[in-house]
């Protein structure tokens, strides 16, 4: 009877990841700027159901880090999503949210962003950048303009009404979550996204295991 069931429970562990929503996608990152973001993100197929900038120039979804971890840009990897950056578990800062958010669904930012020569843009996306480092503690070199980081925080800072959805992505070198590689920032659309990203890889483990 238990051998039933634990079968019964496979099974339905390997439909839910045939699902779009629970599939065990990878992501791989590459910064155009240099250090720091924008980062633009490569998901495989699936890609699952989560809000970045969409920066038509950058040619594909985009983001920012906000942790000091290092990664190889050829090579994917595993993340899950959570409310906290998971080296040195952090939590988001309303600001770094407020900011993201505007990122991702303001068009006055994102028109403000890619105005500009292209040195003009490298410097206003450092200069994000280093907002969210400030923000979350990160050590890095400093980079980005003075000027323009106080504009960002003067005119897309303040209170957003969709901060609540920013959360981190978090990545992993291996499909169990082992080997911390970098956190990005995310926007989800509903609280159970995240939850679903994480019984995703979680089954994927589990299911290995069962049958090693």
């Amino acid at each position: 009877m238990k051998t039933m069931f634990k079968l019964a429970v496979v099974v339905a562990a390997l439909g839910l990841l045939a699902s779009p929503a629970l599939a065990n996608p990878t992501v791989k990152l590459n910064n155009p700027f240099g250090a720091g973001g924008a980062f633009v993100l490569t998901f495989s197929s699936p890609q699952p159901a989560l809000h970045f900038g969409n920066l038509a120039s950058l040619g594909g979804p985009s983001t920012f880090c906000v942790d000091s971890a290092s990664f190889d840009p050829n090579k994917p990897y595993y993340f899950h999503v959570d409310s906290t950056i998971e080296l040195g578990s952090k939590t988001l800062t309303s600001t770094t949210k407020n900011l993201f958010a505007a990122y991702v669904f303001d068009p006055t930012l994102a028109a403000y962003m890619t105005t500009g020569t292209a040195a003009q843009i490298k410097l206003k996306n450092q200069s994000l950048q280093e907002i969210f480092w400030t923000q979350q503690g990160v050590v890095e070199p400093a980079q980005g303009d003075l000027t323009i980081i106080a504009n960002l925080l003067a005119n897309w800072g303040g209170p957003n009404a969709k901060a609540g959805g920013v959360m981190a992505l978090n990545l992993w070198k291996t499909p169990t979550l082992t080997g911390d590689v970098q956190s990005q920032l995310v926007w989800v659309p509903v609280p159970g996204a995240a939850l679903l990203c994480v019984i995703g890889i979680g089954l994927v483990g589990w299911v290995k295991r069962r049958f090693a």
